[in-house]
């Protein structure tokens, strides 16, 4: 069975949809943990009147903690042997569920990652050739770290609940999940990639990451510094890469504080970048990019601000 748990805070306009995309998958061994993270709008009563159409829906309510409490409270819930995320605002591809539980099973995967796209209005048209291809931890990692073929997001995999054990949201940060899916990661030793877009994510001018920038952004840094703490540890083989995405990071958001002025007035953010920046094995780091990104990593370091004025200049990183 398939546990998919989908966090609800005030989202009344969009919740029949996105319970609805559940409902019309075309594998039915799934439970869906409607979590009511104290909703003050019609969000709590619409999950009671899901539980009543359909035995598999459940509901919780409780206080307002925010989405990884919230999650969280979804994961001690679970029954299933598989784990799957769900925004409240977002919608799933009929054949999501079907397609990620096999190629997990077909390929002895612990997860499997399908691909996304966003909307506004209409859902996009269905993408890929459907292959899947799989990857070892090291390779995944890396691949994750790069945000390339896997991405950070944990909304559009399937997880064996095996990788999942001891793992939490971080409950008062933001960029949760940049905390979270690198740990699901190193617990997996086969990670599926499928060709097929399975997930749709509403794009609402109201998130957080269409908000101007602030002091909240900060946390990605602070689970991308965590992340190499421990990939030094478990799997040194892309300790570099991560360093390198640490110090990329760095760059990029001190670049973004710079532009808006407004948004980190007394420069206390951009000290707190510099830092991460600094803190990092710069060496390591240096050691998993090519000369140009070497000149404007070490450029950084030395001369944080002059370097992210110049590139903003230059139009360049954002």
């Amino acid at each position: 069975m398939v546990s998919i748990i989908v966090p609800v805070y005030q989202v009344q306009a969009y919740l029949t949809r996105c319970v609805e995309s559940v409902m019309a998958q075309t594998v039915s061994d799934w439970e869906l943990i409607l979590v009511d993270d104290g909703s003050t709008d019609r969000s709590g009563e619409m999950c009671d009147a899901f539980c009543k159409k359909d035995s598999r829906i459940s509901v919780i309510h409780q206080p307002n903690g925010g989405l990884s409490a919230a999650r969280n409270s979804g994961l001690k819930r679970a029954k299933g042997e598989w784990i799957a995320f769900l925004d409240s605002d977002d919608c799933l591809h009929p054949q999501m569920l079907e397609r990620l539980f096999g190629a997990a099973l077909g390929e002895r995967c612990e997860i499997a990652a399908c691909r996304y796209l966003p909307f506004s209005d209409r859902l996009p048209a269905v993408e890929g050739s459907g292959k899947t291809t799989v990857y070892s931890a090291e390779d995944a990692m890396r691949y994750l770290i790069r945000n390339t073929i896997f991405q950070q997001v944990v909304w559009n995999k399937l997880y064996h609940r095996r990788v999942l054990e001891k793992l939490a949201f971080p409950e008062g940060k933001c960029h949760e999940d940049e905390f979270f899916t690198w740990q699901a990661f190193l617990n997996a030793e086969r990670i599926a990639a499928l060709d097929f877009t399975g997930y749709f994510y509403f794009q609402r001018p109201d998130s957080i990451m269409g908000a101007p920038f602030s002091e909240k952004r900060l946390d990605a840094l602070e689970a991308m510094t965590l992340r190499s703490e421990q990939l030094k540890i478990r799997l040194p083989a892309v300790y570099a890469d991560s360093c390198a995405a640490l110090v990329e990071n760095c760059l990029y958001q001190y670049q973004c504080f710079l532009r808006d002025a407004n948004s980190d007035p007394d420069g206390s953010c951009r000290r707190a970048i510099v830092g991460y920046g600094k803190s990092c094995d710069v060496r390591a780091a240096l050691s998993a990019v090519d000369g140009k990104q070497k000149l404007w990593y070490r450029l950084f370091l030395c001369f944080p601000h002059l370097t992210a004025r110049l590139r903003n200049r230059l139009r360049i990183g954002l």
